[in-house]
């Protein structure tokens, strides 16, 4: 069968159809030519110029266009992060608006691509041994710390020296301690006493951790914190769900979950109130649903808030009535209420019933 000269009806459109086919593959080539060649034009006007022009802010255009097709055609030849720094008329970097863009920055201008959390920081203007200086307070670390360049910045006592290291909150992260010096430090002219680690580097001028809150009964009182979705879940019909919850505070030991009930009886789901314990700004909590359907929450919803605890609050353990013994001497503490002081005075008296 000759395509170029169709005999038939039926010929004529396979003939169409191929000639058809051979016009998209000839299309598809072109493109793909001209892709790999402003490819390779943009990788070698790069290697020969550099990446930030240092030239001197002028207003006069450094170059004079004899028309705007000109002038376009020398713009898109420059690469597009070149651009981006040798644009004088604004202080505000341009995006492509059809390229996509996290946290506000581009792709390509060397930023995270990734949205960044800003948790929030609690920041207090203290005196130090008679020296201004805005320490940071950190309820998720055990220890005080000061840094060896705002050290020699203030007078203080011999340092006792000490060669060990301490691990960040990350779990990983070590850095080398110097030694440990006495400091006194005043807010509102209230003067407290603490023994800070001496580190080279550190995030803060001065951290003040829980040996400083806990010596000095501190109550950290910020208030509640909106707690939202990690990620978005599925719930199966009454089933418990662990899922993940992100909340702007990077570590806590403990603190209170407080779930919101008009939210969540308006999501017709059921959230339990807990102590968690928070770490890379993430906790985990237990979610039931109690219908026939499928649910899909997304991970902007916000189920609660959590507290941090006062001083006059303290936990208490509640005895598991299921491994209590069944004689008549213990039926008193089924139930029962007690500190964790209390426990093993309790075990005590337990034992010596139990010998009688």
């Amino acid at each position: 069968m000759d395509l170029k000269s169709p005999a038939t009806s039926e010929e004529f459109f396979q003939a169409l159809i191929m000639y058809d086919k051979w016009q998209e593959e000839e299309k598809n080539q072109v493109r793909a030519t001209l892709s790999f060649d402003n490819r390779r034009h943009i990788a070698t006007t790069t290697t020969q110029q550099p990446f930030i022009q240092q030239e001197p802010y002028s207003s006069i255009p450094q170059q004079q266009y004899n028309s705007p097709q000109q002038q376009y055609n020398n713009s898109s030849q420059q690469p597009r992060h070149q651009q981006h720094y040798t644009t004088h008329a604004s202080h505000q970097p341009q995006h492509n608006n059809s390229e996509k863009s996290y946290g506000g920055w581009g792709v390509c201008d060397g930023h995270t691509s990734f949205p960044q959390s800003h948790p929030s920081l609690i920041i207090i203007g203290t005196i130090v041994n008679g020296t201004l200086i805005y320490a940071m307070l950190d309820t998720g670390a055990t220890t005080s710390l000061i840094s060896q360049t705002e050290l020699d910045l203030i007078t203080h006592p011999p340092i006792q020296q000490i060669q060990t290291t301490a691990v960040l909150g990350d779990g990983k992260t070590k850095i080398i301690v110097s030694g440990a010096v006495e400091l006194t430090i005043t807010i509102n002219d209230i003067a407290t006493i603490i023994t800070a680690l001496i580190v080279d580097s550190l995030g803060a001028n001065l951290i003040l951790g829980m040996d400083w809150c806990k010596s000095n009964n501190v109550n950290v009182n910020i208030g509640s914190v909106d707690v939202r979705l990690a990620e978005c879940i599925t719930l199966l019909p009454h089933h418990e769900h662990i899922v993940k919850m992100y909340v702007p505070i990077s570590s806590a030991n403990l603190v209170s979950f407080l779930p919101d009930i008009k939210k969540c009886s308006k999501l017709n789901v059921q959230v339990s109130d807990a102590f968690v314990q928070i770490k890379d700004f993430l906790f985990y909590v237990c979610i039931y649903n109690p219908n026939k359907n499928i649910y899909k929450l997304a991970s902007t919803i916000k189920l609660g808030s959590v507290y941090y605890q006062s001083n006059d609050e303290m936990m208490y353990s509640i005895l598991n009535p299921y491994k209590q013994s069944s004689m008549t001497e213990h039926s008193t503490h089924l139930n029962s209420i007690q500190t964790n002081e209390q426990q093993e005075s309790s075990k005590s008296s337990l034992l010596e019933n139990t010998l009688r």
